[in-house]
């Protein structure tokens, strides 16, 4: 029975959500199927790391891509605005994001000390 013009035209428009339901419920299933698998041991980490690796490899690309797209839109917003103004915002930002790294860095340094001395 073939599909009529209008449900193929929808299922073209939603094709990349319909790769996207496949996936997910692919995932669930392997996960499922490994988990459930009579040789699997959760503390072997030969197996953790080939389970791991794609998952990594995505978090490390979107990392490199957000980044530049983030440094551009500010810099791009930044030669948008008039001198005064842009010079006052560039500041702001500036301050702005040293005050917030500043206690993070701190934090995590106090951190990694403590764990050292135990």
């Amino acid at each position: 029975m073939a599909l009529s013009l209008r449900a193929r035209q929808m299922l073209r428009e939603n094709l990349f959500v319909l790769f996207m339901i496949i996936a997910l419920a692919l995932g669930i299933l392997v996960g499922l199927t490994v988990r459930m698998s009579n040789d699997w041991k959760y503390y072997e980490k030969q197996k953790l790391f080939y389970l791991r690796f794609p998952g990594d490899l995505l978090l490390n690309m979107l990392k490199m891509l957000i980044l530049p797209l983030v440094v551009s839109s500010l810099v791009s917003s930044v030669a948008t605005l008039d001198a005064r103004s842009s010079g006052r915002n560039f500041n702001s930002c500036s301050n702005t994001t040293l005050h917030i790294r500043l206690p993070g860095i701190t934090q995590c340094i106090v951190m990694i000390q403590r764990s050292q001395r135990k």
